[in-house]
């Protein structure tokens, strides 16, 4: 059995982001925004969904045809968009008082993650293994 060490790579430094950016959350803001495992655990669990997405992708496609793999990032982002403000929405109606710390975390934690999905799709799309 391999053991694709470019995904548990990814993996453990999304995990260690997330540890990174929930003490940052607590060091910073005293009381830590309420919804800050939920934010955590959400972008955690979309960006490694997505890079697992654009791994499948990747591996469909021939070498050098990167214009289906981009195709299906940009649709991955606008669907985490989508989601990312029904979850915006949705802090805003369940933490009225805490919500402005929420939201920044959250935009926080979106783009922070972004960049990471980001740096995901370049990996996926210049490993040349499948």
């Amino acid at each position: 059995m391999k053991i694709d060490r470019g995904f548990w790579f990814f993996v453990v430094g999304t995990t260690m982001l997330s540890l990174v950016l929930g003490l940052g959350a607590h060091a910073l803001a005293l009381p830590p925004p309420s919804f800050t495992r939920p934010i955590l655990w959400g972008m955690a669990i979309v960006t490694i969904i997505i890079f697992l997405l654009l791994k499948k992708v990747k591996s469909n496609v021939p070498t050098g045809k990167n214009f289906a793999l981009i195709t299906y990032y940009m649709l991955s982002i606008f669907a985490k968009f989508i989601l990312a403000g029904i979850s915006v929405f949705l802090i805003l109606r369940l933490d009225v008082p805490g919500s402005r710390a929420n939201i920044i975390f959250f935009m926080v934690c979106y783009a922070t993650f972004t960049v990471v999905e980001i740096g995901g799709l370049l990996l996926v799309r210049t490993n040349e293994t499948h």
